[in-house]
């Protein structure tokens, strides 16, 4: 007959995926309602990159290892700090590889003052610092909670 393998948590490539399609909804939700509250756009449609994915869900894996490394001995504060540093450094850093093959989605240069190389922008400061924290909170708990089941045979 036919029972269950005993729960599998999820691997690093598996949790990679989970991270960058959270990262990519998230942002569709956040450019969204951006139009909407900046532009009146009541369509709310939202936008982004197969790129995207890849910072997301590099940003978020780095984040994951840094919160079990630092969650005990580092108040929420500092935490989101640091991992709105690490977001940052990960939009910036394929941004610029991206640029150099003219293929980078985002120029924040048009948009924003406060940007550097149009790579990163500090208007998003807020953002990135929020999205870290609920990237600790919400996504990363949900992904270690997780598990594979399934037929003994797979």
């Amino acid at each position: 007959m036919g029972g269950h393998k005993s729960p599998r948590r999820l691997s690093v490539q598996e949790r990679l995926v989970f991270y960058g399609l959270c990262g990519i909804t998230a942002e569709v939700f956040f450019t969204g309602l951006w139009e909407a509250i900046e532009n009146g756009e009541k369509r709310l449609v939202g936008v982004s990159s197969v790129y995207a994915f890849g910072v997301y869900a590099l940003a978020i894996l780095v984040i994951e290892q840094l919160y079990f490394l630092i969650q005990d001995r580092v108040s929420l504060l500092c935490r989101g700090v640091l991992y709105m540093l690490v977001a940052y450094t990960a939009e910036f850093s394929l941004g610029a590889i991206l640029k150099m093959y003219e293929a980078c989605p985002w120029d924040y240069s048009t948009y924003f003052r406060y940007h550097f190389l149009g790579l990163v922008t500090a208007e998003y400061i807020p953002v990135w610092f929020l999205g870290s924290i609920f990237a600790e909170r919400v996504v990363i708990h949900s992904a270690h909670r997780l598990a594979w089941t399934g037929p003994k045979n797979d």
